[in-house]
Order: C-alpha cells, then structure tokens, then sequence
C-alpha cells in the first residue's frame, strides 16, 4: 500500500515554493499515490492544484496555534495509517502543527513521516522552538549546498542531523523536449529581456531598470512579469518613469504563465542583491533553452558558470548588468550558444530524475 503525500501551503498569492510544492504532487500523483494539499483556502493558489486535480484541504494556517489545522492533519494520519502519512511542509510553523498533529495520533504516529524544505538562505535561528523543529523533522530539505551552509554558519549543533541536500528541478512536461538540443528564438517582434517572479526587496529589480537607463541605443524591451506589495510596485514604476525607462517596460501580473514568457524572450535577467536559495524560475529559462544573466555569491553559481551557459554579474552593480544585457543582446551566435550550454546543464545536472531520487530518499522511500 502506498503512502498519503500531504503538503502544506500556507501561500494567499502564486510563488515559486507553490510551483514546487505542485511539481512534486503531479509526480507521485501519477506514480498512484493519494496526493493532497492543504491551503488557506486562497483561489489564487487552489486553482493550480485544481488543474491537475489535486485534491485539496483547507484550514486558515495562521496563528502557530492553528488547531483545525493541527486535527486536520491528525485525522489524515490516522485515516492512512496501514500505508503511512508524508506530511511535506514548507515553513517551520506548519512543521510545527504536523509534528503536534503526529504527537497526537496514537499508534498511527509511527507511520507518518514529516519533512519540511527550508526556502532560504539564512542563518540558523537560536530560537527554541526553531531549534525543535529542526531537531524533530524526519527530514531537514535544502535546495543547494549554499542554502545549507548558510545554516549551518548559525551552528545548529545537533540540529542539522537530519539535513540533506535535495536539490530543485522541473516536472518533465514543462521542459525542453529531450530530442531539441538547440530552441529556436522568437523570429518576430520586440526582443524582450525577462524577469520572472515575485515582485519584492532583494530581488535587484532597482538595479534592473537603472541599467535599463544606462542603455537608450539599445533595442531590447524589459519584460517584468510578477505580482508583489502594490506600494513597492509602485515604487518600482515611478524610478522606471524617473530614469526614463517607462516606455521600454512591459509590466504582466501572471508570472505563472512560464511557457509563454519564456518563448517571447531572448533571455532571462536575475540581478538578485540577496543570495536565492536555489533559483527556480532561473532554471525554468535554462530548461527551455533560453540563457541568463544574474548575480554572484548565491545559489545559482553552483551550476551556472559565467560566459559558458550565463553571464554572471555583482549584486547591485548597474553598470556591470548593464553591460552584460548589451553583451546578450548584441551577440546573437553568443546568446544562443549560452542557451544551448543552459539547455546541456539543465538535463545533465538538474534533471528530474536524480533529483526525485533524492527526495524519495528524503521521503523514506526504498
């Protein structure tokens, strides 16, 4: 009998640990098993679970004493205990509910199986409760070796017993098909130079559009598609108006429409400021062809080499970004060698399959 697979998103707004958390459902949802999630009840979130029908729980996952949460899940591992319960959360504070939810389950504890994946690059909190958590989980995830040294630097002491480098991929159907070595470029229109994600602090938007300005000859449009606090967006439009850049800007709400962003760029820019813990929508450019540019001292550099399959440039530097848009922009034969480099490292390091390897290892799988 195989095991229930639950995870936990507490997220009101589409992100790329959603986009994780669905990768991971659609997969052992076909190989058979029971998948569901468990939401806050957010359409923006459900219904991407909902087109793939996945079944889906909700509670109002708030307070860290959420107790319609906490007996949801005790119920699941009790209905599931002959084949086991995965309960996958993805912050501590859901962790924290599932590990209460096992404490209260009786006999049916022994068979469920709780691990969470840490989504930063932060140090180790000294916090108790934290402490706890990581002490407790079956499974501590990280996504690079970057993030997890960068836990390891808050010295967890026995904490990181449990810890394993995972790593992150893509679900094969929104992928490159493996007989396409080279993806062809967009033949009409604007060339577009993409952003894709969340729309927030530390993700070097700034320094995008102030190297935008630092371009006028350029015949490259900025494509930013991503949601985020109106107030910052806002920001973000008035510095694009201030520098002049306005006019050169696309601006699209529905960064979850991958496919298409990524088929009407030449390439991707991720001029982060602050170290990424993997990068994600990164590697959705790499595996459909499509070269990058971001920045040094984070996640990405561990896979990606600069002028082989990127460009990498220093946090919060315009001018070096600047310069490496124009690069990518005005040598095509580059541009896409880079892409095809992208496309090579993505299946050769990032595949799916490894990486599902590890995280049924993560998941107590045989």
């Amino acid at each position: 009998m195989k095991p229930t697979l639950i995870h936990i998103i507490a997220s009101n707004v589409w992100t790329g640990r959603d986009r994780y958390a669905l990768d991971i459902c659609r997969h052992f949802s076909s190989q058979g098993w029971r998948v569901a999630v468990l939401t806050r009840d957010a359409r923006a979130v459900d219904s991407f679970f909902k087109a793939h029908s996945i079944p889906l729980l909700h509670a109002p996952l708030d307070s860290w004493s959420d107790w319609r949460a906490i007996m949801r899940l005790r119920r699941e591992i009790r209905i599931n205990r002959r084949g086991g319960t995965i309960i996958h959360a993805h912050r501590y504070r859901d962790a924290l509910r599932a590990l209460i939810a096992r404490a209260l389950s009786g006999k049916a504890a022994k068979t469920a199986r709780i691990v969470v994946t840490r989504h930063t690059s932060l140090r180790a909190d000294s916090n108790p409760i934290y402490r706890f958590i990581y002490r407790s989980v079956d499974a501590h995830i990280f996504m690079s070796q970057f993030s997890l040294d960068r836990f390891l630097a808050g010295r967890p002491d026995n904490c990181d017993k449990n810890a394993m480098l995972v790593g992150g991929s893509l679900f094969p159907d929104d992928v490159a098909p493996d007989d396409i070595d080279v993806v062809a470029e967009p033949q009409r229109g604007p060339r577009f130079a993409t952003y894709n994600g969340r729309l927030m602090e530390g993700k070097g938007l700034e320094v995008l559009i102030d190297a935008l300005s630092l371009l006028p000859d350029l015949r490259i449009r900025l494509r930013i598609c991503g949601t985020g606090n109106p107030d910052y967006v806002d920001r973000l439009r008035q510095r694009a108006i201030s520098r002049g850049v306005m006019e050169r800007i696309d601006w699209h709400r529905r960064y979850d429409q991958t496919p298409v962003t990524i088929n009407e760029s030449v390439f991707g820019v991720f001029p982060a400021v602050r170290p990424e813990c993997f990068g994600l929508n990164l590697l959705q450019f790499m595996a459909n062809g499509r070269p990058v540019i971001t920045t040094v001292g984070s996640a990405p550099g561990e896979y990606l080499t600069d002028g082989v399959d990127a460009l990498l440039v220093r946090p919060g530097d315009a001018t070096q970004l600047a310069a490496a848009i124009r690069k990518m922009t005005q040598n095509g034969d580059f541009r896409r060698k880079l892409g095809a480099n992208a496309l090579h490292t993505f299946r050769s390091r990032l595949g799916w399959n490894d990486y599902i390897a590890r995280l049924s290892q993560a998941y107590g799988l045989k």
